[in-house]
């Protein structure tokens, strides 16, 4: 069989072609290195002569394209695409981490917020608690100011000592005349007895003579002061009695008139 292949370059006139075929084979890394093993290359049953080298049902192609192929350096390796399902999912949990920090962001801005809210509610009660202070301070200054200077009347309740209570006592308990004048008043020529001043005793019953010199006593206080004190107007029960008499008798007159008419 081999000396049938060395003998087909004689027949076909290739001269020097054998040995160029069996150099293109050496320098392949994929071929066998041995001219004899070519029946290894390719199996095929479909041989068209003069174009291939054939041994039974093995082929061998093109030498020339043998040769390149077998000097072309190795396609470059295919890169492993990422699925585009697994990209979504991690575009998803991109999304997620982005979402999660503007969650965090709005939760800070709403704390701040509240935050603000709540300082200006406070500072807005103090304000309210300034005014309000404040005018409680003009309102006081007014009222001061309004109200007159309260009088000292220390004065007009001198406490007793003892000797006025004990004088007192006599006027009241003390014995001797009834008929005595105790006190006499110039300007109105009132004179208290001890029996008057008897009835101021408790449960007694007032007499006229205590109850006008009271009444002297306080028409002469206004007189004296009449800026501190207000002026008094009296005049005598008997004069009442006569007015009211007279008013009386004349309705009942009257009303006989007419009836009569």
């Amino acid at each position: 069989m081999w000396d049938y292949i060395c003998s087909i370059p004689d027949r076909l006139g290739w001269g020097n072609g054998l040995r160029l075929l069996k150099g293109w084979v050496r320098a392949s890394k994929d071929v066998p290195q041995d001219p004899s093993d070519l029946t290894c290359l390719t199996k095929n049953s479909d041989v068209k002569p003069g174009r291939v080298v054939v041994a039974g049902n093995w082929k061998v192609d093109d030498p020339v394209k043998v040769a390149l192929k077998a000097a072309a350096p190795p396609p470059p390796r295919r890169e492993k695409v990422k699925p585009y399902w697994k990209y979504l999912h991690e575009e998803t949990r991109h999304n997620d981490k982005s979402l999660g920090e503007i969650d965090a962001r709005v939760a800070l801005l709403e704390k701040t917020l509240e935050e603000q809210r709540r300082v200006a509610l406070l500072e807005k009660t103090l304000e309210e608690q300034r005014r309000v202070a404040l005018l409680e301070k003009t309102l006081e200054e007014q009222r001061t100011l309004a109200e007159p200077p309260k009088e000292d009347l220390s004065q007009f309740f001198v406490p007793i000592t003892a000797e006025d209570e004990m004088e007192v006592q006599d006027c009241l308990y003390g014995n001797g005349s009834s008929s005595k004048v105790l006190v006499l008043h110039e300007p109105s020529n009132i004179e208290v007895s001890r029996e008057k001043i008897r009835c101021l005793r408790p449960h007694g019953w007032l007499n006229d003579e205590v109850i006008n010199l009271y009444l002297e006593l306080l028409k002469e206080r206004g007189m004296r002061e009449p800026k501190r004190f207000l002026k008094c107007h009296f005049f005598n029960t008997f004069f009442y009695k006569k007015k009211y008499k007279i008013v009386t008798e004349g309705v009942v007159k009257s009303e006989y008139i007419a009836k009569k008419q």
